[in-house]
């Protein structure tokens, strides 16, 4: 597959952007194998597995088909597919996954979070995620982590979690919220400020998205009052 093999250049999308941040990509993702295959279950389109001390990254490329009858929308799915799971391998290779609800919640909130925005699509500096459009799932997304940190007992705490890895990805408001929150950093000072972010890593991130969420909470009650 000619799109595939693109990848030999990995990342295609926000190359700079994603080398500043994470300039040891290269090193983690040149031992990955690409294959496409055919005949998978419905519904599954592509993970990373691996085989005999290899990783794989496998897509099916009937199934990618199936979800548009659209060339161009065709192309773009591979692509974001490619570079999702190609960049959480890297993320996840850089940060180690901690023990705890909350502490669980925060690293999917900051690694999926980054993960999604840089491979939204090609350039972040043409995303358009701060348009008033998106603004309701913003909202949502934000709202449902603040009440999941707030969630008490052992047992939905573990559904919960176990739940983020089977959702839709506008379902899975710790990634959606992370998202949104690296494009308010990226909005407020550029690239320079996502990479303290990134060389900060997870601890605390919540704190900090909570806090400025609770800011902008009174700031817009204060409106209203007026």
């Amino acid at each position: 597959c000619q799109e595939l093999s693109m990848y030999r250049r990995y990342p295609l999308w926000n190359h700079d952007v994603v080398t500043f941040l994470f300039p040891h990509h290269h090193l983690i993702t040149k031992d990955v194998i690409i294959m496409p295959v055919v005949g998978s279950e419905k519904f599954f389109d592509a993970k990373i597995l691996r085989h005999e001390d290899e990783d794989y990254l496998i897509i099916d490329l009937l199934n990618v088909a199936d979800y548009t009858t659209s060339v161009k929308e065709m192309r773009y799915i591979l692509h974001n597919l490619c570079h999702v799971h190609l960049l959480r391998y890297v993320i996840n290779n850089t940060y180690e996954m901690p023990q705890g609800y909350y502490e669980e919640l925060e690293y999917r909130f900051f690694c999926e979070g980054l993960t999604q925005y840089l491979s939204w699509n090609e350039d972040v500096r043409l995303y358009r995620l701060s348009e008033p459009r998106y603004l309701t799932r913003r909202k949502e997304a934000f709202r449902s982590l603040t009440a999941a940190v707030h969630v008490e007992g052992e047992k939905i705490q573990t559904q919960i979690l176990q739940l983020m890895n089977r959702l839709d990805l506008w379902q899975r408001f710790p990634d959606i919220a992370g998202m949104f929150y690296c494009e308010y950093l990226f909005q407020t000072e550029g690239v320079r400020l996502l990479k303290d972010y990134v060389m900060d890593g997870y601890d605390g991130v919540l704190d900090a998205m909570l806090e400025k969420e609770s800011e902008e909470e009174s700031e817009s009650e204060e409106g209203e009052d007026e």
